[in-house]
């Protein structure tokens, strides 16, 4: 009965595992730029975006920096300088990328939407698999924030 148990459990295990593995490697069709707009956030707490009304993860818009052109230069300028990213789609004024976390091989989708309007880089992450991403999305952000403001010097 106890060796019973543990195969189904490790059964059980196996295959949250496989799920979570084709989750992970599964681009979400939901991504892009609607009316102006970033795709809105899921209720999980693992994304932040400049373009929500949820305030625990809101961030600030990335100002330009010279003309739109130079600014998307430089947002993957400052991609390419945090490493781990990797360009899926690039538009006129959208880029979606996908980092990789570095230990577990986890996946966020960053999107940048450059607002000719605003004069701004709105900015949305999301993890792709699992519920909290313990700060990870956020302190990209903080990161690749800081990596733009100084090459924006």
């Amino acid at each position: 009965m106890k060796t019973m148990m543990s195969v189904i459990v490790a059964g059980i295990i196996l295959l949250v595992v496989v799920l979570a593995l084709n989750k992970n490697s599964a681009v979400p069709s939901t991504l892009g730029v609607k009316e102006g707009a970033l795709t809105p956030l899921p209720e999980s707490p693992n994304a932040v975006s400049s373009q929500t009304d949820q305030a625990a993860k809101r961030v600030e818009p990335l100002p330009y920096s010279g003309t739109h052109d130079q600014t998307k230069a430089l947002v993957k300028k400052t991609a390419a300088d945090f490493g781990g990213a990797q360009i899926l789609v690039e538009k006129p004024d959208y880029l979606h990328m996908v980092f990789t976390v570095p230990l577990i091989p986890f996946k966020d989708d960053v999107e940048f939407f450059f607002s000719e309007k605003e004069h701004v880089v709105h900015y949305r992450s999301a993890s792709r698999v699992g519920y909290s991403d313990l700060g990870v999305n956020r302190k990209r952000y903080e990161r690749l924030r800081s990596l733009y403001g100084q090459a924006a010097k």
